[in-house]
């Protein structure tokens, strides 16, 4: 085979995100781990969008609490002063890597006891099973966000990688917004569709 035919063969590998090249001494040609697809016409949990691709979903909860939600929360789940939120910030895993840092906040009266439920798995379905309360619509605000020191010592990315940024309000079926989130997802493991 000549170089050529190589050359573009890996061009086209590379540009699938199947491979990746790193130039230089240590560089050479990678394996890529596999994308996610974000599909934005559903609303499922990331267990359930990893499940679906034949990723292992998993989870690390960073923590956990009942807290003063933020000004964007209070406006986003039209809260009145002095309601609380569950306060939940977890990394979820696909294939054992993190592949995102998720934050959400939960009106705390629509969930008694959440803190004290397994939430390793997927948020939307302990809150259908546990509380009724089903996702009917989201409005999701996607931007290109790059890692803080911080993040990208959690994520296991280097400084200034790129993430999508991806902030969202979740109504059930009557209107009422129960979950305001703001997730990080690793740009380079991640494609939406």
């Amino acid at each position: 085979m000549s170089r050529s035919t190589l050359r573009q063969a890996l061009a086209s590998l590379e540009s699938e995100g199947l491979i990746r090249r790193v130039p230089g001494r240590g560089g050479g040609t990678f394996v890529s781990q596999g994308k996610i697809d974000r599909d934005l016409s559903r609303i499922v949990g990331v267990p359930a969008l990893l499940r679906d691709q034949g990723f292992v979903a998993g989870s690390r909860i960073v923590s956990i609490s009942v807290a003063q939600p933020n000004g964007d929360a209070v406006a986003e789940l039209r809260l009145n002063g002095g309601q609380m939120v569950i306060d939940i910030v977890r990394i979820r895993l696909a294939d054992g890597t993190p592949i995102s840092l998720e934050h959400a906040q939960i009106p705390a009266d629509r969930v008694p006891g959440l803190m004290e439920r397994e939430l390793a798995g997927s948020l939307y379905e302990l809150l259908e099973r546990e509380y009724a309360l089903r996702p009917h619509e989201a409005v999701e605000r996607i931007e290109v966000a790059l890692a803080s020191r911080e993040v990208a010592s959690i994520l296991g990315i280097g400084l200034g990688d790129p993430l999508l940024s991806v902030t969202r309000t979740t109504v059930d079926g009557d209107g009422v917004p129960f979950e305001y989130s703001h997730d990080l997802f690793v740009a380079d493991r991640t494609r939406i569709v």
